[in-house]
Parts: C-alpha cells; sequence; structure tokens
C-alpha cells in the first residue's frame, strides 16, 4: 500500500479526534454512527470470510487463493 492509514487506523482516528483537519469536537451522534458503521463493517467482513471458506471447502483449487487473500487482509 501507499502507506495511507487503513480503515481501521483512521476510525481511530476519528475517535480521538485526530484526523487531519478534524474539529476538536464531535457531535455524538456523528460518533455513535461511525462506530455503528464500523461495527457493520466488521460483521459483513466477517460473514463474507464464513461463506467463502464454507464454499472454499468444496473447491480445493480457491484455499490456496483464499488463504492467500485473507493473510493480506489488515
Amino acid at each position: 500500500m501507499s502507506g495511507e492509514p487503513t480503515l481501521e487506523e483512521r476510525v481511530l482516528q476519528f475517535s480521538m479526534l485526530e484526523l487531519p483537519g478534524q474539529p476538536r469536537m464531535m457531535h455524538m451522534g456523528t460518533s455513535y454512527l461511525v462506530n455503528d458503521l464500523w461495527t457493520e463493517l466488521q460483521r459483513k467482513d466477517e460473514d463474507i470470510r464464513k461463506a467463502l471458506e464454507g464454499e472454499a471447502d468444496d473447491w480445493d483449487w480457491v484455499k490456496p487463493l483464499l488463504e492467500r487473500a485473507l493473510k493480506e487482509q489488515p
């Protein structure tokens, strides 16, 4: 990657009011929204991983590709 922060790092920076150009105060609703969206993204990512792992059991040729892709995930 180009050295840019990951989405997870940016969410953490947002929570700590450390994003470049971010105001020093934030509306609580915005904080809750970002946290809810991040939680939902993590849940969807896990659902997709589980589905792909289940599919890979039927396709031996997919397993190395899946393992490599999972290792490359942050």
